[in-house]
């Protein structure tokens, strides 16, 4: 009996001494610059990835000696907003959003009544891209037929989207382009720094700056934080009449300044006199009036064959 005792008592020993070693994390966190991309690694694993164009969260974990960077990539393809708008008396209203026109996405009453979003080979785009039906259809279906040749493109959802609009009869789509979606980084822990294991021109030790050394204001950090969040994890848009999503904005809009004018379904500004406001303001920046636009959910099915129309909901090229 004593034996087991013992037994169990360094086992518990064992245990105390070897948690905490597991358990902790190596002091890696900071900014990893090399060839205009910036890894900002932080303590409570999470990271950001910055670089021309491209924006990148995620939370990170390590195995050993070596660390792992895991994306937060969209949980779809197509993210819609939807709001009741009064001024709409029949039909409904769309808007896209996006960063890539050019992919292979339809939209319409699934299966006979689907349409190509944009004409092929677009080019000269504007903004926005504002589509007014007649029809509302009891169910919006979205379809993204893009086909990737990239053998490094992350593995995107391969679904139709399919929206019910009862109650709502405006709309915003946000269209997730699959370069959007990415596989994890991994890199090799080095006393100098990291080493990427991906087999890449440019392979070698990219050394740490401490975040408070790179960032000499705090709120840079938080600003690049909250621009993913607003752009890429939205529950809800507040949107002028302009198509300003404020994806972009330096500081969150903050309701608690506004009142809901329910006649009108939209958000005004406390501190302006009703008189001076602009309900249809075509300024990009006019941010008195606002709309907001609440995400909802799809029902997700298997892609099924379809014959699109003819032609497109948009048509952008040069003139």
């Amino acid at each position: 009996m004593k034996i087991i005792v013992k037994l169990y008592t360094l086992l518990w020993l064992l245990l105390y001494v070897l948690m905490p070693a597991q358990n902790k994390n190596p002091d890696i966190d900071g900014v990893y610059n090399k060839g205009g991309v910036s890894f900002i690694i932080k303590k409570d694993n999470t990271f950001l990835i910055v670089a021309m164009g491209t924006l990148i969260k995620g939370n990170w974990s390590v195995d050993k000696n070596i660390i792992t960077l895991t994306p937060k990539n969209p949980d779809a393809l197509f993210y819609l907003y939807a709001r009741k708008n009064p001024d709409i008396k029949e039909g409904m209203r769309l808007m896209i959003s996006a960063n890539e026109y050019n992919n292979d996405i339809y939209v319409g009453v699934f299966p006979n009544k689907m349409k190509r979003f944009f004409n092929k080979e677009a080019n000269c785009f504007d903004y926005p891209y504002v589509h007014q039906s007649k029809e509302l259809p009891e169910i919006l279906t979205f379809i993204d037929q893009t086909k990737s040749e990239d053998p490094y493109q992350a593995e995107v959802p391969n679904a139709m989207q399919q929206f019910s609009t009862a109650g709502y009869n405006d709309f915003i789509v946000q269209y997730m382009n699959p370069a959007l979606f990415h596989n994890p980084f991994q890199f090799e822990i080095k006393k100098e720094g990291l080493k990427a294991l991906a087999n890449t021109e440019d392979s070698g030790i990219i050394k740490k700056q401490n975040i408070k050394e790179f960032f000499k204001n705090e709120k840079e950090l938080s600003f690049l934080e909250q621009s993913f969040n607003m752009a890429y994890q939205a529950a809800y848009k507040l949107v002028n009449y302009a198509y300003n999503t404020n994806d972009d904005m330096s500081a969150e809009i903050d309701l608690s300044h506004y009142k809901y004018d329910k006649t009108r379904n939209v958000y005004v500004n406390l501190s302006i006199p009703d008189k001076s406001l602009n309900y249809k303001s075509d300024d990009f920046h006019y941010t008195d009036v606002l709309m907001k636009f609440d995400r909802i959910t799809s029902d997700n099915k298997k892609v099924s064959d379809f014959k699109p129309l003819s032609g497109s909901v948009f048509v952008a090229e040069c003139k």
